[in-house]
């Protein structure tokens, strides 16, 4: 009788004795959880020895066979009823498994060892993989893929043990996604990419398990908090995702460390949830604020919070508890004590600020920088306390001098008789009514010129605090400082930089009120000085300041525009394209009586290039340049204008008409000229590979290869540059351009058949003479890669060259007629005598 079966009897008794095996590997005296009801080998030896016996004496584990004698049908039959009925024993404790409660297991894995909990994983795979053969072994629910995460991170393997056990196929997708990218993130912190992913990633695991994060562990929780917590530009969501992450963590029963406790409690603050971010502080004051690591930024944190609420008296108790009784070493704790005094509508509000102030300064000393002097200096003149605000800087511009007699400390000891440090001196400003503050502000007669105020005033644009520079200047009108035009001229293109649609109103009213005063000062002179003039006496004084055109703070005389003022204006609108009002501004120039210089001259160029044409730029270069009165002397930036408009001009897609503009050569010529003209010498270093190989392309578009050739060798001479790739790539088109009869041929559509074609052929060409050149060298015992920078690049040099003279010489013109080409060509250029290699490539060939 064939037995049904029992072919399988085999593996489910493998199986059996591995359940009993991994049973057995918890270490001794530990308390664990029975593995459901199966039978421990211990249990089976003790409660019934013989059921081990008789599995040991059926079935040998070695061999995986039976050991049953098969002329015995009814020793088979009841082999396999007791094989049956264990494995469906077995399979229902499975079934059972699976149906229980996830977190029941616990118990059970942590009462193994590690290796333990390995092997006791191994088996229960093996297990289900064989016995339950109803279910897929690949599916998500049953998770018996065995991958090297699951040993190397515990947490991780729970978190799937767990989760998979509900999660359909799309879940599990996104928690080995989110698994990912924890391990990613864990060696690139700072990547900016994985930090984004791994942040959507998470949310998305939170919203389709919502007890997702209690299966994170404390390692997972610093990955995550370190991986969001980076200060960055990319990261501007770092406060509320740390404030997200710390109530997560909270809530899954985590403990907070002191680092994430007060970044929690800031993230609170910032997003608009001021009372409990300050009861939580409050809250946190023996576990944080007596900490020796925490301490200080605990009571910073408060303080400023206290601050920014606008209650400087819960600021002052916090800030003096701090330092008087916790003997707290960070006097910086009162700025923004004094910037919230500073905003006060209190009446001591001033006072109070100001003491405070004596207080940092007597606290820190020597150790109060200049960012400290920076902000308290802005915070009273952001209040519009400018006395006091001058104060402040002036003590900064005296804190390096040996004698400090000036210094608001020492001056406010003196008017109060106080000797010793002033740490007893109480902030209610009491002592500080007893004096007047235009005593406690009033700076040295050594400090007291435009250049002192100056140099504040550019600090304050250079920190962007353009409103503020502008309120010095009201200051210096009160101190009876009578403010330059260079001074106003900072304040005008800072706020015409600022893209604020207010401030460039500002800007412009405050130029037309100096353009205006700058008309009426020279209507006044031109009046006193002629005798045959109009009587009518001009209007006098100056420019009076429009309602509405200049802030109530600049509302003065203000100093006669300059030319620095209109080229401000000029390049303002320049950007704007708004080309009328530069027109406007060259044709005051002549009434105003103010010279061009080559910066306004170089913007109105640009600005008639860009609306009138390239010609109209060149009539502009003329007229100022060479005008008999005071000429203007060109610059760098002038001749690149130039080639800017030669590169149009050469185009001959774009412009057909040669006329009203020169050539390239002549063109060259001037501006070697220029460079060369020992008064107005420009550094080498100013021309650029880029101009170098826009002059170039200038002359490919032209179809002037002599000219190329001279141009090259010219500006290797004067400015030490070589032909690099993109000059290469310049001369192969140049050259692969040549022999078109038609604009559209010319424009060279690089996807055409054609093009391709010429521009190979003129390529092979290069690489040709290149081998010869590296052959000749070779012979002469020369190693081209053996060369310095300045070597290879005269090598570059003459390979180009070379190609240069092949192209002129493409209709079958010997080197004679090539050398005289050249000739010609630098002749026309203002290069007699320059010396441009022979023409060896044609010898050769």
């Amino acid at each position: 009788m064939p037995l049904r079966g029992l072919n399988r009897a085999p593996i489910y008794l493998d199986i059996l004795s591995q359940v009993f095996r991994i049973a057995s590997y918890p270490a001794r005296g530990i308390s664990r959880r029975t593995f459901i009801s199966t039978p421990t080998l211990r249990n089976i030896k003790d409660d019934d020895p013989s059921e081990a016996d008789w599995l040991e004496e059926i079935y040998d584990p070695i061999t995986k066979k039976l050991r049953v004698d098969s002329s015995n049908e009814s020793d088979r039959e009841d082999i396999e009823t007791e094989l049956r009925r264990k494995i469906a024993q077995l399979e229902g404790e499975l079934v059972e498994l699976r149906n229980q409660d996830p977190s029941s297991d616990d118990d059970f894995l942590s009462a193994l060892s590690e290796k333990g909990k390995d092997r006791a994983l191994e088996g229960i795979t093996e297990m289900a993989r064989e016995a339950l053969k109803g279910f897929d072994v690949n599916s998500p629910e049953l998770n018996l893929r065995d991958d090297g995460m699951q040993r190397k991170d515990p947490s991780l393997r729970k978190r799937r043990m767990k989760s998979r056990a509900t999660a359909s196929d799309g879940d599990a997708a996104i928690l080995e996604k989110f698994n990912a990218l924890l391990a990613k993130s864990a060696s690139s912190k700072w990547d900016p990419i994985t930090r984004k992913e791994l942040w959507r990633w998470y949310s998305r695991c939170k919203l389709k398990q919502p007890s997702f994060s209690e299966l994170l562990s404390e390692h997972d929780w610093n990955v995550l908090w370190t991986s969001q917590g980076k200060i960055s530009v990319s990261n501007p969501d770092r406060m509320p995702h740390l404030k997200i992450l710390a109530e997560d963590i909270i809530a899954s029963g985590g403990q907070l460390t002191g680092h994430q406790h007060l970044l929690y409690i800031e993230a609170l603050y910032l997003a608009k949830q001021e009372s409990e971010a300050i009861k939580l502080w409050a809250d946190s004051e023996k576990p944080l604020g007596l900490s020796q690591e925490f301490g200080d930024s605990f009571w910073m944190l408060g303080v400023r919070m206290y601050a920014a609420i606008g209650d400087p008296h819960r600021a002052e108790a916090v800030a003096f508890r701090y330092l008087d009784s916790l003997d707290g070493n960070d006097a910086r704790v009162f700025l923004p004590i004094i910037k919230a005094w500073n905003q006060s509508q209190d009446p001591a509000a001033s006072r109070k600020a100001w003491t405070l102030y004596l207080h940092l300064k007597e606290r820190l000393g020597q150790d109060m920088k200049m960012e400290d002097y920076d902000e308290a200096s802005l915070s009273f003149l952001s209040a519009g306390k400018k006395g006091l605000a001058l104060a402040v800087f002036k003590d900064m511009m005296i804190s390096g001098e040996s004698s400090t007699d000036q210094d608001s400390t020492n001056v406010y000891k003196r008017a109060l008789g106080i000797v010793g440090d002033l740490r007893s001196l109480t902030v209610d400003a009491a002592e500080a009514n007893k004096i007047s503050l235009e005593a406690l502000t009033a700076l040295p007669r050594k400090l007291q010129n435009k250049f002192f105020y100056g140099s504040w005033m550019k600090k304050l644009i250079g920190m962007g605090e353009v409103d503020s520079a502008a309120m010095v200047i009201e200051l210096m009108y009160e101190r009876g400082v009578q403010p330059d035009s260079k001074h106003m001229n900072g304040i005008i293109g800072a706020w015409l930089r600022s893209g604020n649609a207010t401030d460039q109103k500002k800007a412009e009213a405050m130029a037309q009120d100096m353009i205006q005063e700058r008309l009426e000062f020279t209507q006044r002179r031109r009046y006193e000085s002629s005798i045959l003039g109009d009587k009518s006496k001009p209007t006098s004084g100056t420019a009076a300041a429009r309602p509405g055109s200049i802030p109530n703070f600049v509302r003065r005389q203000v100093p006669p525009a300059t030319i620095e003022t209109f080229s401000v204006l000029v390049l303002y609108y320049l950007r704007r394209g708004q080309h009328e009002k530069i027109s406007m501004l060259n044709a005051i120039l002549a009434p105003a009586e103010i010279e061009p210089n080559a910066y306004f001259m170089n913007h109105l160029m640009f600005s008639d290039f860009r609306s009138g044409g390239h010609r109209k730029a060149w009539s502009t270069f003329k007229e100022l340049t060479l005008r008999t009165k005071n000429p203007v002397k060109p610059d760098l930036e002038t001749f690149l204008c130039l080639w800017d408009c030669m590169k149009f001009h050469v185009d001959k897609t774009k412009n057909r008409d040669s006329h009203g503009f020169p050539t390239c050569r002549k063109l060259f010529s001037k501006t070697m000229a220029w460079f060369e003209n020992s008064q107005t010498r420009a550094k080498k270093e100013d021309f650029t590979q880029s101009a170098y190989n826009e002059i170039v392309r200038c002359f490919s578009l032209a179809e002037d290869q002599g000219g190329t050739l001279v141009a090259l060798h010219a500006m290797n001479r004067a400015f030490g540059l070589y032909p690099d790739k993109d000059t290469a790539r310049i001369i192969v088109l140049q050259i692969a351009r040549l022999g078109a009869d038609n604009a559209r041929a010319r424009r060279l559509n690089l996807s055409s058949k054609n093009t391709r074609l010429n521009v190979a052929k003129a390529a092979k060409v290069l690489e040709t003479l290149a081998k010869r050149r590296r052959g000749s060298l070779e012979e002469k015992g020369i190693d081209i890669e053996a060369m310095d920078s300045a070597g290879r690049g005269a090598e570059d040099l003459f390979l180009v060259s070379e190609l240069l003279r092949i192209a002129i010489a493409r209709d079958g013109m010997d080197p004679e007629g090539v050398a005289a080409e050249v000739k010609r060509a630098a002749y026309v250029m203002g290069m007699e005598g320059l010396e441009t290699g022979d023409y060896l490539s044609t010898q050769q060939s």
